[in-house]
């Protein structure tokens, strides 16, 4: 059963090959945490809208957006005229709590970003352990979920806000490993 539990997860199918990576012994290490911080950028990149996106590289540039005070009263990111999505709730919340302890310097967008992002991988990680306990029992998915919480959290964060602040695209890994056409399999390695 443990084989086929990425299969069903109600998640995009970014988080299913992050899955299937981590019941994978092979494709725990590196190959897990490229999944993840995959996973991460599309989720950024589908949630956040643009104009929500270009309110924070003007945070980011300007130590807080063009009226502070549109941002310290507003309750969701609709009221800034965005999609509502939660990831952008999450941002606007983030910045806020940063407003609020008097963080209005250069790079506001950023650090909101990066700390609404560690919230949202937690949850993601909260939601594939929960479907694994279910799907497959405790004891079976403890080495699962625990490489899955793994790369979740070692997924580069601030590269990944960094890329979208600085409206660049985003990395698609195309590193393949090379086949040798002639190498010779009869011999034990």
């Amino acid at each position: 059963m443990r084989d086929g539990v990425y299969k069903n997860l109600a998640m995009p199918r970014v988080y299913r090959s992050l899955l299937r990576s981590c019941i994978r012994e092979a494709e725990r290490g590196d190959t897990a945490r490229r999944l993840a911080e995959r996973a991460l950028e599309r989720d950024v990149r589908r949630e956040l809208s643009s104009g929500f996106v270009r309110e924070l590289r003007l945070m980011d540039a300007e130590g807080s957006l063009p009226g502070l005070g549109k941002l310290a009263a507003c309750t969701n990111s609709k009221e800034l005229g965005c999609q509502n999505s939660p990831l952008e709730n999450l941002v606007v919340a983030q910045a806020q709590r940063l407003q609020r302890e008097g963080d209005n310097t250069l790079g506001l967008g950023r650090r909101a970003i990066e700390e609404a992002l560690v919230r949202w991988r937690d949850r993601q990680a909260r939601q594939i352990e929960q479907h694994c306990v279910v799907e497959t029992g405790a004891d079976v998915a403890r080495t699962i979920t625990q490489a899955a919480r793994t790369a979740l959290t070692t997924a580069d964060v601030k590269s990944i806000a960094s890329r979208l602040i600085e409206a660049k695209p985003p990395v698609t890994s195309t590193r393949r490993s090379s086949v040798d056409l002639d190498e010779d399999l009869t011999r034990p390695r």
